[in-house]
């Protein structure tokens, strides 16, 4: 059964204010008022709605008690509706009241139908206020940019976010792989830092070949007339961003052309518009984003050197989800905290068999845009919580969305590799991956992964973790399924 909304009755009339109270006692917890003085000291935030007479005594004969009371409530608790009561030769009053912030009058002699009706409509939207208000401060507190996450590479990200944002100036470079976060952290540099109440303007700098002309007008815009089509002024992103973050992403698309103009805005903090003669000063915090090497484009001759040492001023990279794979459940529960904010979804949690396919699946491509969509998918389906049910196919049977689209991924960096790290590394990975699967049990995983016998799980960790032992500390699960592997032989036992 709903709380009882709190009602304030203030009437000088003994008679009346125990009529108006007996009958509304049952829908309402009612608080009584006989004068103005009563109705300051009863009036707080708890009421929900306010039922007042114009006149509050026989010899208020300028009519202003009731309407200074109004003025004192509505001062005090502006979204509280107030519902005045009033005799036939009021009239004038009672359009003062309303333009003084009341919802409603009502004539005397009071129809109780009629009054219930008009409280009914006006708590009902009391209470929808509240529920409003109580979705806002979620959404505040489940800001979208926020970075989620207590690994090692997700605290680094966010003391880099946090040098970043403080100081305010510095040009940053985001680099990673497709899904990782990038505008994630643009925003958190934003949210942050002193420009918090400027503008943030994201953009992309996507481009079809021949778009280079576009992309400038894009970023510095154009003067009326400055070509046929220019019928009037266009404000371009540099200065719609002027005391704010600008949020360049795609940076390495640009064309030759365009990155020598960036390049003069980066070293002199002025541009003109396309067709335009003045030079116009931003003052911006510019952070801009690739998931490609630009190292490679330079050497390539299609990004300009200078430019990249400009944008290249403070690095940051996001990790890959398989990097952070303890977040996982971290990341899963604020997902489905946002669309429970949003009121999207009526689930309120994440079966532990269903979080266990979660950190089991590989996240080839997708990375945390991935597992923020099929957190998406599934909470549509739930009802009360997200099961295995609900989830996809792909995680289910933990097999890649795209086949064997991750291998294209695969690139050896100039300085080479140890190629006996990463297959190690590999196996690591694939044995913590079973092991989630099969809930810890090791009878099982091993199975999974083809070995000989359920002891050929533990022999290979042991081998690894003699020629890696550093490799563990990357794998806190593996170490909790196995505490003894210092020992001659670690336990293969469930």
């Amino acid at each position: 059964m709903a709380k009882q909304e709190r009602l304030l009755i203030v009437e000088d009339r003994e008679a009346d204010l125990m009529a108006y109270s007996r009958g509304l006692a049952s829908d309402y917890d009612i608080v009584a008022a006989r004068d103005l003085a009563e109705a300051k000291r009863a009036d707080d935030e708890r009421i929900g709605v306010v039922l007042s007479d114009i006149r509050l005594s026989e010899t208020d004969k300028e009519n202003r008690d009731g309407l200074r009371f109004l003025e004192w409530h509505r001062s005090r608790y502006p979204n509280t509706p107030v519902v005045i009561m009033t005799a036939y030769n009021d009239m004038d009053l009672a359009v003062q009241a309303l333009n003084l912030g009341a919802e409603y009058f009502i004539r005397k002699p009071v129809n109780l139908r009629e009054l219930r009706t008009v409280l009914r409509s006006l708590t009902e939207r009391v209470r929808l206020q509240r529920r409003f208000a109580i979705v806002e401060e979620r959404l505040r507190h489940y800001e979208p940019w926020e970075i989620v996450g207590e690994s090692v590479p997700v605290r680094n990200l966010k003391k880099a976010i946090k040098r970043a944002a403080v100081d305010g100036q510095v040009t940053v470079m985001v680099t990673g792989e497709t899904g990782t976060g990038k505008e994630l952290v643009a925003r958190a540099i934003w949210s942050q830092g002193p420009r918090k109440d400027e503008p943030f303007v994201p953009e992309s700098l996507k481009r079809t070949e021949g778009s280079g002309g576009l992309i400038e007008i894009l970023l510095f815009g154009h003067e009326k007339g400055a070509f046929t089509d220019a019928i009037e002024r266009r404000i371009g992103v540099f200065e719609q961003a002027d005391g704010g973050v600008l949020f360049l992403d795609e940076i390495g698309e640009l064309d030759l052309a365009t990155q020598a103009k960036l390049l003069r805005v980066l070293e002199t903090r002025t541009f003109r518009r396309t067709g335009g003669t003045e030079d116009i000063s931003v003052d911006i915090q510019l952070v801009v984003a690739t998931n490609r090497s630009l190292e490679e484009a330079v050497s390539e001759g299609s990004f300009r050197k200078e430019l990249y040492f400009r944008l290249n001023v403070f690095p940051i990279r996001t990790p890959r989800l398989a990097d952070i794979a303890t977040d996982i459940p971290a990341l899963a529960h604020h997902y489905l905290g946002l669309l429970r904010a949003q009121g999207r979804t009526a689930a309120h949690t994440i079966t532990q068999p269903a979080m266990d396919l979660l950190c089991a699946y590989s996240w080839w491509l997708g990375n945390v845009r991935q597992l923020n969509n099929y957190i998406e998918m599934a909470a549509m389906s739930a009802e009360d919580a997200i099961g295995p049910e609900h989830l996809p196919l792909e995680v289910q049977q933990n097999r890649p969305l795209f086949g064997e689209e991750s291998a294209t991924q695969i690139s050896v960096a100039p300085e080479g590799v140890e190629l006996s790290e990463i297959l190690a590394r590999t196996q690591l990975d694939y044995i913590q991956a079973a092991l989630r699967a099969c809930h810890g049990k090791k009878s099982e995983a091993w199975k999974l992964l083809g070995l000989n016998d359920r002891f050929a799980l533990g022999r290979r960790i042991k081998v690894i973790a003699g020629s890696h032992p550093s490799l563990l500390a990357d794998y806190p699960y593996l170490r909790e399924q196995y505490p003894n592997l210092g020992s001659e032989s670690p336990e293969d036992e469930d």
